[in-house]
């Protein structure tokens, strides 16, 4: 460490900037962000899973930042996860998941399992990239409509293991998660 010149006040300077709780998804991430201005709460970066929309890029530029910077660092792709004892089966093609998350499909021997136990579907959170992507998916594999969840599916924290393994029936839940998690 360098010593205080002579002229430095006894106390030290506290940091004017205030820590920030996480925001939950990509959507809250880019929120947070482009809140900060005029605030002592500064988000200098977000993770995301899609680039900046154009009203995020224009808010951007209204607040003077010429708008957000994209610096891509990596891909992911987002799997299906299943606890490690599980009543799935070995695989689940796009349509047999638009089945499932529209509650057409609640037992697994309605999509090649060998359990007559009930699907739990999960879901990330509104405002997440992983749910975003996944509804995206969900939609190309409907022919391009978009698929309205059922009422058997729920949401969680996107990408916590503890969704399926903390659930009441592990071996019979599933849920999307990044390929990187």
């Amino acid at each position: 460490m360098r010593p205080l010149p002579s002229s430095a006040p006894s106390t030290p300077i506290q940091n004017p900037c205030t820590p920030l709780p996480r925001p939950t998804g990509l959507g809250a991430g880019i929120s947070a962000q482009l809140a900060g201005k005029g605030r002592t709460e500064i988000i200098n970066g977000v993770r995301s899973a899609r680039l900046p929309t154009d009203a995020e890029q224009q808010t951007a530029i209204n607040n003077g930042w010429g708008g957000l910077h994209v610096v891509k660092i990596a891909t992911d792709d987002l799997k299906v996860a299943a606890a490690t004892t599980t009543n799935a089966p070995a695989a689940l093609t796009a349509a047999q998941l638009v089945q499932i998350y529209t509650c057409n499909a609640t037992q697994w021997t309605a999509v090649g399992g060998t359990s007559a136990t009930t699907i739990v579907p999960l879901v990330p959170q509104t405002g997440s990239g992983t749910r975003s992507t996944f509804l995206n998916d969900l939609k190309a594999a409907n022919g391009g409509t978009a698929v309205t969840l059922g009422a058997c599916v729920q949401t969680v924290e996107e990408n916590d293991p503890t969704s399926i393994t903390g659930s009441a029936a592990p071996a019979d839940t599933i849920a999307p998660f990044s390929s990187g998690r």
